[in-house]
Order: structure tokens, then C-alpha cells, then sequence
């Protein structure tokens, strides 16, 4: 999740946004407020079991179809194998996340620190991100980027069939930082503002609006990830 990238690339919902439960409570950390987020999340053993009986069944499906002769393919075993091709992508999906996991295992929890405990339309901010680099990593040259987002959310659910649908209201790039290698800790420094016709966060059942600030942490071949940390934003 490795590519170098200069300018972000279409808003897309993040899967922490989907479910959001409340907006966090900055702790209070040395005269400013911290946000502490997680690192990339471990594909869990269900993903594989489910990957794998997809491409067991499309296999097992297939294979007497083929062993028949290519002269006898039907619409079926076209059908049949573009199910395979998604197991497959799917598979390398799975696969992937495991890199992510791994890259993300080497470094600490990504920590946002605020200079306000809640923002208000028209406030500045005064954003501080840090991640340590654990024992024995060592790191080369890369970047932080960092970008604010307003983003509203609505869930549709229709049965057993969940989807979202999302409105971005505002978003502001706060530009992009270098890091350099030897160092003991990833840290970035960036400034803005809320604008001053800022909609506060809601969250409801179905529907919130959420101001997000969005850290893409990018190290050639050691890590790639964005973080996504809430901001309370009140009326």
C-alpha cells in the first residue's frame, strides 16, 4: 500500500468511518490534547477461510468442465471464471493487508496533537503528528502529507445489503513534509483553520457529519499508510 504519490488522490470514505460511534475525547497531554489512532489493522483468519472456500468451490466447479475438453466451454464456465479472477484479487487484497500489517508492526500508535480540546467555526489549528519508530527499525528518507476533510455519511441498509453514501463539504491539503532517515520518531507540523461556515459534527444512527484530518505516512518500500484522526468540531 508502495508507490510514491505528490498529490493525495480522490476522497475516498475510510472503513473507520463507516461505523463511527462517537466522536474521540482529546486526552490532555503536556498543554495540548492527543488523539491516538491505530496502526494498520491484521486481516483476520475469517478472511482467508471465506477466500479460500470462494476459490474451492469455483474450482471444484470448474475443473470437470475443463477436464471435458476447451472445445465444450459454455457460458457457465465463463461465468465461473470471472468468479475465480475475483477470489484471486481478493486473495492478493488479503495478501496485501498482511504486508501493511507487517510494515506497521515496526513503528509505534500514530498520535495527532491538537492545541485545542474542541474546535469552533473560525478557529485555527495548530496540528502536531508523531509516531515513534520502534528498536532496531531502521528508516529511510520519506514524506508526511496531511489533509483536513469535512465528510458527510449516510447508511442505507436493505435487507442483509449495507451501503454508504458520502458527501465531501469541504477539503484543504495542509501540505506535505519530509522525514529523513535515522531518526527515533516519525513528526510533522501543519497549520489551518476551521472555515468560519463550518457545519459542526453530528452523528446519528445512519447519518453523520465528521471533520476528519487524514496523515499519509509514505517511507520507499517501509510503510505506506493514512491515518485518520477525528476532530470535534461544536457549535
Amino acid at each position: 500500500m508502495t508507490q510514491i504519490l505528490d498529490t493525495w488522490k480522490d476522497y475516498t470514505l475510510p472503513e473507520e468511518l463507516k461505523e463511527p460511534q462517537k466522536l474521540p475525547t482529546p486526552t490532555s497531554f503536556g498543554g495540548e490534547w492527543a488523539i491516538v489512532a491505530t496502526g494498520a489493522k491484521k486481516p483476520t483468519f475469517w478472511d482467508l477461510f471465506f477466500i479460500l472456500l470462494w476459490l474451492s468451490i469455483t474450482a471444484a466447479t470448474l475443473w470437470p468442465q475443463f477436464h471435458a475438453g476447451l472445445s465444450n466451454l459454455s457460458l457457465t464456465t465463463l461465468f465461473m471464471l470471472s468468479f475465480a479472477v475475483f477470489g484471486l484479487s481478493m486473495l492478493y487484497g488479503y495478501g496485501r493487508k498482511w504486508w501493511l500489517h507487517l510494515q506497521s508492526n515496526h513503528f509505534g500508535s500514530p498520535i495527532l496533537l491538537l492545541d485545542q480540546e474542541r474546535y469552533r467555526p473560525g478557529d485555527m489549528l495548530r496540528l502536531s503528528f508523531q509516531r515513534d519508530i520502534k528498536p532496531n527499525t531502521e528508516v529511510g528518507a520519506g514524506t508526511l502529507s496531511a489533509r483536513l476533510v469535512c465528510v458527510e455519511v449516510t447508511r442505507r441498509t436493505v435487507g442483509t445489503d449495507t451501503s454508504y453514501d458520502h458527501a465531501v463539504h469541504y477539503e484543504k491539503d495542509l501540505g506535505q513534509q519530509p522525514t529523513f532517515g535515522g531518526q527515533h520518531q516519525l513528526r510533522a507540523l501543519w497549520h489551518g483553520d476551521i472555515p468560519a461556515v463550518a457545519r459542526p459534527s453530528q452523528l446519528g444512527t445512519d447519518h453523520w457529519l465528521v471533520w476528519e484530518v487524514q496523515v499519509r505516512q509514505h517511507l520507499l518500500g517501509q510503510l505506506d499508510e493514512t491515518t485518520s484522526f477525528l476532530i470535534p468540531v461544536v457549535n
